[in-house]
């Protein structure tokens, strides 16, 4: 039995609704709309990235505040940037998550979002996004170890679009909410300040 047949705390959402629900066993708490997985599944010659969000039982591994994103691979292909190394100061993005993030396994997160005007859609790249007001309602509720179930997402499943990038770049791609530029790199702008002997100093 899971979380709810037992009558116990539970999150459930329901990916066909694109609906959050914390719930005590059959009694629904509070509910909150959520931005959820595109579906889409690019290609290219070193990956293969599919950006639907999964179902099933998870469990609440840890919980931030003021969570930083790590960039991964798939965010500079998608926008036609340079793959940076591992651990590169420019995978580090602050704000992308919002005021908090659940996450659920060590790469999928419910969290807050800097695009509150896209909750409700299939956006993201897998996570479950939140207005920040729910993010930190969501983060004050849940423990680490409360069972989270995912349900539905079919259909998105089977609509989703296939982008090959070994035929070439699609510029579509930075168009569903990427970000098309780098971060400022905090170094290097504070070099910008410096005149020409404190930059040689430096």
């Amino acid at each position: 039995k899971n979380a709810l047949e037992r009558g116990r705390y539970a999150v459930l959402i329901d990916l066909d609704e694109n609906m959050l629900y914390f719930k005590e066993g059959e009694v629904t708490l509070w509910s909150a709309p959520v931005g959820t997985g595109t579906a889409m599944r690019v290609i290219t010659e070193e990956d293969r990235w599919d950006f639907s969000t999964p179902t099933g039982r998870f469990q609440v591994q840890y919980k931030e505040r003021d969570p930083i994103w790590i960039a991964p691979d798939w965010f500079f292909v998608e926008n036609n940037l340079p793959v940076p190394p591992k651990n590169h100061p420019s995978r580090n993005m602050t704000g992308t998550l919002g005021v908090a993030a659940v996450y659920i396994s060590p790469s999928l997160a419910i969290h807050g979002t800097n695009r509150p005007e896209l909750i409700g859609q299939r956006v993201s790249h897998g996570c479950i996004r939140l207005e920040n007001r729910y993010a930190m309602r969501l983060y004050n509720n849940v423990q680490v170890g409360t069972e989270v179930i995912i349900v539905g997402g079919d259909e998105a499943r089977e609509e989703g679009r296939v982008v090959d990038l070994r035929e070439g770049y699609d510029p579509s791609l930075a168009s569903r909410g990427g970000r098309r530029t780098l971060p400022l790199d905090p170094v290097v702008e504070r070099w910008k300040e410096l005149d020409t002997e404190e930059l040689l100093d430096a």
